[in-house]
């Protein structure tokens, strides 16, 4: 699961769009034709969902390492992050004063 303070699934989200329309536009990364002749090959799509599954996991990956990593920092118990968090929360109500 992704914290949603990192944006990292709206991160994720288009990583993924930018690698399937490389993957899916005509003469792309699938050598698919123009216009629906090129949908209609299955076995070249198919194969190619396979790829982009396991190409996105490299950023996916490191966006839930970060994202956990974060969520831990902020969501510890009362003691252990009461000075962090109150850091963080000083930082944004200062951004939210300044001009």
């Amino acid at each position: 699961m992704r914290h949603p303070l990192t944006g990292g699934g709206m991160t994720v989200a288009f990583n993924d769009a930018v690698i399937l329309t490389r993957m899916l536009r005509p003469g792309g990364d699938m050598g698919l034709g123009e216009g629906k002749e090129g949908m209609e090959d299955w076995s070249k799509i198919a194969e190619g969902l396979r790829g982009w599954f396991w190409e996105r996991k490299k950023l996916a990956g490191v966006v839930n390492v970060l994202s956990m990593a974060l969520y831990d920092l902020f969501g510890g118990s009362e003691g252990e992050c009461k000075q962090s968090d109150q850091a963080s929360n000083e930082r944004r109500a200062d951004a939210r004063t300044r001009p």
